[in-house]
């Protein structure tokens, strides 16, 4: 059964994706992030999947993804610095997870651009 999302929830949800968007460095707890925008935690999760179509923690690791992947495409900066700025503590870390959503390694993905 499909709940309804109200306009005053649908608003906080924008705010945390928002937030989200904001700072790719900063990872987000689902309770912290429930308080910041003053959501409970299962309208959070709920609503954020229907109007995102997936929840907090995925929609933040594909956005960083994309930005990598432009970053990667667009510039020349080293690997491990684009891990950093995309909010990844290690180069490896983001590797695997680009390789999972990519099916690419990062470096492959920065020849072919150049080619």
């Amino acid at each position: 059964m499909q709940r309804n999302i109200g306009e005053e929830a649908k608003a906080k949800l924008q705010n945390a994706h928002d937030l989200i968007l904001k700072d790719f460095q900063v990872h987000y707890r689902i309770p912290q992030l429930s308080k910041i925008v003053d959501l409970d935690e299962p309208t959070l999760k709920y609503g954020f999947k229907q109007l995102y179509g997936q929840g907090p923690f995925k929609f933040l690791t594909i956005a960083r993804l994309e930005q990598a992947a432009n970053l990667l495409k667009e510039t020349d900066l080293p690997i491990a610095q684009i891990a950093r700025k995309c909010g990844y503590n290690h180069a490896t870390n983001m590797t695997a997870a680009f390789r999972r959503q990519f099916n690419v390694l990062p470096s492959d993905l920065r020849k072919k651009a150049i080619a």
